[in-house]
């Protein structure tokens, strides 16, 4: 089988690591020596990809920003462009904007000859926004995906058990498959102990108002004062963030990323990784920060949404499930105050084993049974 693999939509180090993952895992799966590989240079750069192995295809582009629409209409047409005139029996996108997936969807209704497989993300979360959208917002064209019937030859794959559930609601949508976010590099060990560290907790990832960074502030005003406890942001965070308090220990600067080698750093000193995201969040979008803290084998306290009540479901004891902030916020005091090491030691247990389902070779057994069906 010959696969074409296109990411016409993000570029440089975004989504560079999972999409050198996922590239390899198609190169593998395919028939050919090589693969074709259709992205930016920036991107191709930073991918870790056996590149005697890829013929790659330059691509122009662009970031949303101003230019939404020259965006559209770059990605829509080079897009089209490689499905037409390369030879694959498969392309498969990495991801795509999404009114080009409404016309990608539409392209694919009148050439059933050609199979694609799509790769959604975050922009999916557009099904449940409220209010009027503008008709270059995600909303207006994710929602308007949902209203149309789905090829055949489009196989769409979504980063989680929970999210394909939620999108199983939508009657038009079909061909849905659900794979694990795929990790490589786990830890065996974690020999940390609540008891005997005060870094204890942390916030993984991009602290933004909107992923209940105001929350976290909440948390560290109430550890008590001559607690030597401290809650870390291991990553950038929001101006809009205000009154840091002292119990905050900021690793980085507002909108700065961590560099890879102080980010693992610090994250291998924390105990609890802390996710207070909002309920009514993480319905479409999957969490690449939760699967650092299931590789760095660190419990994880965190407020109930779809995409980690799923995680968490099979997974036994491996954290705290809170029902709201003031039950996050509670966990933080009374783990702090009261740590339970042998409780610890089983919830690493546990993400040991709930390692396997995000190892590389269990995801590419997933995969293959999509490309098997997309044959």
């Amino acid at each position: 089988m010959k696969i074409a693999i296109i990411e016409a939509n993000f570029t440089g180090l975004n989504h560079a690591y999972p999409n050198g993952i996922y590239t390899e895992i198609f190169r593998k799966l395919s028939d050919n020596e090589h693969v074709d590989l259709f992205c930016s240079g920036y991107h191709y750069e930073n991918l870790s990809v056996e590149k005697s192995k890829i013929v790659f295809h330059p691509l122009r582009v662009l970031l949303p920003g101003k230019m939404r629409i020259l965006k559209f209409f770059l990605e829509y047409f080079q897009s089209i462009n490689i499905i037409t005139k390369t030879d694959a029996d498969l392309y498969v996108f990495l991801s795509a904007f999404p009114n080009v997936q409404f016309f990608l969807t539409k392209y694919l209704t009148r050439n059933k000859n050609k199979k694609v497989i799509l790769f959604t993300h975050g922009e999916m979360e557009g099904l449940i926004s409220k209010g009027k959208w503008k008709i270059w917002s995600y909303p207006f064209w994710v929602t308007l995906c949902s209203k149309i019937k789905m090829p055949s030859n489009l196989y769409r794959i979504v980063l989680g058990e929970g999210i394909l559930e939620n999108m199983k609601r939508f009657k038009k949508f079909s061909n849905i498959y659900s794979i694990e976010q795929p990790r490589d590099g786990f830890m065996d060990k974690n020999e940390i102990r609540p008891t005997m560290h005060n870094n204890k907790f942390a916030f993984i990832g991009n602290c933004l108002y909107k992923k209940g960074g105001e929350t976290i502030i909440r948390a560290a005003e109430s550890i008590e004062q001559n607690s030597e406890s401290s809650i870390s942001i291991i990553g950038a965070y929001d101006l809009k963030l205000n009154n840091i308090p002292k119990k905050i220990k900021l690793l980085s600067t507002p909108h700065q990323l961590l560099r890879k080698d102080d980010f693992e750093n610090a994250l291998s000193s924390i105990a609890y990784a802390c996710f207070p995201y909002p309920s009514n969040t993480y319905k479409f979008t999957a969490s690449g920060a939760v699967l650092d803290a299931i590789r760095w084998l660190k419990p994880i306290i965190y407020i109930h949404n779809d995409y980690f009540d799923a995680i968490f479901k099979d997974a036994g004891d491996i954290g705290y499930a809170c029902a709201d902030e003031s039950a996050f916020i509670d966990t933080i005091i009374r783990i702090d105050e009261s740590p339970d090491n042998e409780r610890y030691k089983k919830q690493i247990d546990n993400l040991r084993k709930l390692q396997n389902k995000f190892k590389i070779d269990t995801v590419t057994e997933s995969i293959a049974k999509i490309v098997f069906e997309a044959k």
